[in-house]
């Protein structure tokens, strides 16, 4: 394995702090901007960025680093003010240099950290799931991923994958325990998650023509970790008109393959990163229990 045992632990406290800021924020004020694509973005979005990178680059200086915020123009003297109260509550230490490493993406190497902040900005607003995302690519492969739903029914779940050696879940940060995929077979016996704010109707086409009755709409990479856990069956992502991120599909997909699952694009392929970059030549992936992926795909690709 790429990392240590240390490392790991390390990285561990990372994800968790980082959440515990995140809430944090949430419980205090939600301060909201908007992106150049009007998308979300708030406060929490960056300090939890800023938190992750920093230790990233104490943990690991000599990778490099990809995470979804860049923009930080938008904050203001109140904006930090908040920020310094939030880690002073959580005895942290103030933020340093805060624009500067919001925005540091380390060396050129083929080690390759993904962050995503917060992965579901809606959800996080709305007082929904969100979750938070980090992953280790080496040479193009996905080795490690972390993902915290930081509000998982009122607590916290942080999730583990390390490649060849399983899928494992905490909600007390001290006993982790290993996660499989369902052994479900019959499609319309199946539950699929998919999106709460996107491709509904191809979703909507997709459950009607295999007869499956119980669906959930959700936010966030929460939607591998629902079917990594065997909750859900089937995650369905049918992508139009944006070019997919590489941070928000390489810790899920890792994860759902160590939990004995299958992810591939609608050709029935592996997803390929290349560059820093997800390089998905299909309109859409399937996460799924393996069991039922090739039913999924004849029958997603009959409608799209």
């Amino acid at each position: 394995m790429s990392l240590l045992k240390e490392e790991i632990t390390h990285l561990l406290k990372v994800i968790k702090t980082a959440s515990k800021i995140t809430e944090w924020l949430r419980a205090n004020n939600i301060i909201q901007y908007e992106k150049v694509d009007r998308s979300p973005v708030t406060l929490a979005d960056y300090a939890s960025q800023y938190y992750i990178i920093n230790k990233l680059k104490e943990l690991f200086p000599s990778d490099k680093i990809i995470a979804e915020e860049s923009k930080s123009s938008q904050l203001i003297s109140d904006d930090i003010t908040l920020l310094n109260q939030c880690f002073s509550s959580l005895d942290l230490p103030q933020p340093k240099d805060f624009k500067n490493l919001l925005n540091y993406r380390g060396m050129e190497s083929n080690r390759i950290w993904t962050i995503d902040p917060i992965d579901g900005t809606k959800g996080f607003i709305e007082n929904s799931w969100y979750a938070i995302g980090i992953g280790l690519l080496i040479e193009n492969q996905v080795k490690f991923s972390l993902i915290s739903i930081p509000n998982y029914n009122g607590e916290m779940k942080i999730y583990k994958a390390i490649n060849g050696n399983g899928a494992e879940v905490s909600s007390n940060f001290i006993d982790f325990n290993p996660i499989n995929v369902s052994k479900i077979n019959n499609l319309n016996q199946s539950k699929v998650c998919h999106s709460l704010h996107h491709d509904n109707d191809t979703t909507k086409k997709f459950r009607e023509l295999a007869h499956i009755k119980i669906n959930k709409p959700m936010e966030s990479m929460a939607k591998f970790c629902e079917v990594a856990s065997g909750n859900f069956d089937l995650y369905i992502r049918h992508i139009k008109n944006y070019k997919p991120k590489i941070w928000d599909y390489c810790p899920g997909d890792l994860l759902v393959r160590e939990a004995g699952g299958k992810v591939t694009d609608l050709n029935g392929d592996p997803l390929i990163y290349k560059d820093g970059r997800l390089d998905l030549p299909t309109p859409g992936l399937i996460a799924s229990n393996g069991l039922l992926h090739e039913r999924s795909l004849d029958t997603i690709n009959s409608i799209i």
